[in-house]
């Protein structure tokens, strides 16, 4: 036998038994295990391994290491409404109690809790919160400005549109005010910027969908949050995909009343409609359901037409989860983040991602009245839709999951003495729980306890909102949760978040002001609701939210005989009379630019349709700030593609190696643009090399750069 020929064959044999070898060993040579879909009716999910301790930061926090490093591309964005320290603390008690004493839900509730969500992640059971895992540190809520009297009264307390602006955008603005900041200019959102780089979004709420916190993430932009007729439009025609929550598929909160904008509604916008449970799921579960609208009206809320106010509209949400008087049909928070999630991950399954925000907004309604059992019981539910999100991220290894109020509601402290009849009376129902509405205030749920022999005599509530800072809970994979960290400006390593018990104070009428006892926070871990937002947005190689707004807004330039010029081309006619609501004052306007052929009215889907598609987003309602403020403030909205086609200005387009989308630099007819002044980066269009701070004249044509 030929010798060459021989070992040939001897070391193919060899080979042959050392791959049987490999074989045969433990874990070796099996096939990877292929991640179990979610299922938005059964709840049945999957999940990864991460091992978090109890201050909230983590020991290797994110995927396992098992989990292939994935590109992070989802974002899903939760608010507990209200949820401040005071309710986050006494929720986590309750659960502790409850898991004691072997009880899976609250008296009446229809979310039950459970300890085994984040078993995968390290942790077999948890007898607190789940987000109590995953608290990296406390954000501030303050207004920039204060509102109230100067002479008699000021305060910086926020309210859910400034607070839901300043989480979504990263700008701090003035009370009421929505998407716009404190000069009443627009600023993008989160969801915005997302749609720029193709993503998906939606958004689900147990509030109304044009209450205060979605309305700030839906795309509006307002002067006042009870604009209902501009923010029901904006979020109609603002290209969301997925929207659960309570109102109408007009967008409105009141069924069968007269819409602001009748030939606009949920269906002519393309989308499914579902009106109740069985509805939303079946839907969810339809691979064709692409779009999904489900407009719940909220059965806790029977007498609403006979409301007037848009406060008392405003009110309106998804009955609460311990309300015994609620129907089957009434989903529950985790129920319509399941559905959400079906949606958009399975249905659509977009390469470039989704961002998802979800808001526990009943809440809010309970903990600033003093209901504290609803209160709780929203809570809860909130955890474990919560710890339901991480479950799902950490077996996908591409899905940041962060939670943070949006302010704290109520302000309620000195328990410690009844603590524990207080615990008792929320899960057994013997407090809080009255006949005649099911429900009972902080002066009642005193005298029940009273009558039960605690002492209430260190009891206390504030009521409304406070000033009070607000947990922020973060699951992130490894591969950004340190540089996330960072850009949030939090602590990377292991620490106290909560250091003890401390102050805070809300103002009454004049100088004074009541002290309330709170949870002494470490600065070290403190920092501004501005700083999340843009951190996400750099985390996800999104681009800044301020070059989203340089692109969507179309500022004005001059104004003449009643019409708004655009910067870029464009101008706004007003017509018809002047019409007003509480708050505002607006007339019909259209946007008119011959050159992009586009003719929109303010209250109706575009005439040329196809010319105002850009990316995923339909034109939707032209937003311009009415005729009470300097036209050097108007902005108004104008499709991307029209800019970028020259149609509207001519462009300079910058494209990254590391980002999905390119800065677009605007120029006007004639004239410069100014590259931006960056260290250490070049940009060449193929032929030449431009450095930092070259301009770049106008040549009649776009210029498309690269960094090099």
């Amino acid at each position: 036998m030929n010798k060459k020929h021989f070992i040939s064959k001897f070391t193919a044999l060899w080979l042959v038994i050392a791959l049987l070898a490999t074989l045969m060993l433990p874990g070796c040579g099996n096939k990877p295990t292929p991640p179990v879909a979610s299922d938005a009716a059964t709840g049945t999910i999957a999940t990864g391994s991460v091992i978090p301790d109890s201050t909230g930061q983590t020991e290797g926090a994110g995927e396992s290491q098992n989990t292939p490093k994935k590109a992070v591309k989802n974002v899903i964005y939760m608010i507990a409404d209200g949820g401040g320290y005071d309710n986050f603390t006494l929720a986590g008690k309750v659960k502790e109690e409850m898991v004691d004493r072997g009880v899976n839900k609250l008296a009446g509730a229809k979310t039950e809790i459970s300890t085994n969500l984040l078993s995968a992640l390290g942790k077999s059971t948890t007898k607190g919160l789940y987000l109590n895992e995953f608290l990296v540190g406390s954000a501030n809520t303050l207004l920039q400005i204060p509102h109230g009297n100067a002479d008699n009264y000021k305060s910086y307390i926020t309210d859910s549109a400034a607070a839901g602006t300043a989480l979504s955008s990263g700008y701090k603005t003035t009370y009421c005010y929505a998407g716009i900041d404190s000069e009443k200019a627009p600023r993008a959102s989160l969801p915005e910027l997302a749609r720029l780089n193709d993503m998906a979004t939606g958004l689900v709420t147990t509030k109304s969908f044009v209450d205060a916190t979605p309305l700030a993430f839906f795309t509006s932009h307002i002067i006042h949050r009870y604009e209902y007729q501009d923010s029901s439009m904006q979020a109609l025609l603002s290209g969301i995909d997925v929207v659960i929550g309570e109102g109408t598929e007009y967008g409105d909160m009141v069924e069968g009343a007269t819409s602001s904008h009748p030939d606009l509604s949920a269906s002519t916008a393309g989308y499914t409609v579902a009106q109740n449970k069985t509805e939303l799921l079946q839907y969810a579960n339809n691979p064709a359901t692409k779009k999904l609208w489900a407009s719940i009206l909220g059965v806790d809320n029977s007498s609403k037409g006979n409301k007037t106010t848009p406060e008392d509209l405003a009110a309106s949400h998804i009955s609460y989860d311990i309300d015994a008087k609620q129907s089957t049909e009434q989903p529950s928070l985790l129920e319509m983040t399941k559905a959400a999630l079906q949606v958009l991950a399975t249905n659509i399954d977009d390469p470039d991602g989704f961002f998802l925000m979800i808001e526990g907004g009943a809440l809010d309604n309970a903990a600033e009245s003093g209901y504290l059992r609803p209160a709780i019981g929203e809570y809860l539910a909130f955890d474990e839709a919560f710890g339901y999100c991480v479950s799902w991220a950490a077996q996908r290894g591409d899905t940041i999951v962060i939670a943070v109020p949006d302010h704290d509601s109520g302000g309620f402290s000195g328990i410690e003495k009844c603590e524990e009849a207080l615990i008792d009376g929320i899960i057994t129902g013997k407090i809080g729980t009255d006949e005649i509405d099911s429900l009972s205030k902080f002066n009642v749920i005193q005298d029940m306890l009273d009558c039960a022999g605690a002492d209430t005599s260190d009891m206390k509530l504030h009521g409304n909102h406070t000033d009070m800072a607000v947990p922020i809970c973060l699951y992130a994979p490894d591969s950004i949760k340190t540089n996330l960290l960072t850009d949030m400006g939090l602590p990377t390593e292991k620490g106290n978040v909560r250091t003890g018990n401390g102050m805070y104070y809300v103002p009454n009428a004049g100088d004074s002001y009541t002290w309330y006892t709170s949870p002494a926070l470490n600065n070290e871990y403190t920092i501004d609701n501005t700083k999340i937002a843009p951190a996400i947005a750099k985390a996800l190689k999104l681009g800044t939210l301020e070059e989203a707004t340089a692109i969507l807004y179309n500022k004005v330039g001059s104004v003449k005989d009643g019409v708004f010029t655009g910067e870029y081309g464009g101008k706004i006619v007003f017509s018809g009379d002047v019409k007003e609501n509480s708050y505002a004052k607006y007339r019909d306007c259209t946007y008119v630019n011959e050159s992009a052929n586009i003719n929109a009215q303010r209250n109706m889907m575009p005439v040329n349709s196809q010319d105002a598609i850009f990316n995923k987003m339909a034109l939707r309602s032209i937003f311009v700030l009415d005729e009470r403020l300097e036209p050097e403030n108007g902005s108004f909205y104008v499709p991307y593609t029209k800019l970028v086609e020259g149609k509207l200005a001519w462009t300079v387009t910058i494209t990254y190696p590391d980002r999905k989308m390119p800065t677009v630099l605007l120029g006007k007819g004639t004239g410069d643009i100014t590259l931006p002044d960056t260290p250490g980066m070049t940009y060449t269009d193929g032929a030449k090399t431009y450095n930092p701070g070259d301009t770049i004249s106008y040549t009649g044509s776009n210029v498309a750069l690269t960094v090099n």
